[in-house]
């Protein structure tokens, strides 16, 4: 029961500076977030990379090659 006041008396004086700590710091972004970069490559590596080329690669949804078959087209199992 002692450790329960402990605990309960620690968090309500956590909340003050909780509190002020929320409104004065300003809100960062997450740690995993890397700008866009407009000039990265749209198809293909370049010889300098960044964190995040690869990512905006994936990405993106413009079509990354067409494929024209002179005979029937095969089974899908094949196509890799």
């Amino acid at each position: 029961m002692r450790t329960m006041k402990l605990s309960a008396m620690v968090l309500l004086q956590s909340i003050p500076l909780m509190l002020v700590l929320f409104l004065l710091f300003p809100r960062i972004g997450p740690l995993w977030s890397v700008p866009f970069q407009s000039a990265s490559g749209v198809t293909g590596l370049s010889d300098e990379m960044s964190p995040g080329d690869i990512g905006d690669l994936t990405r993106s949804g413009d079509v990354a090659f067409t494929v024209q078959f002179t005979s029937d087209i095969p089974d899908y199992r094949d196509l890799y």
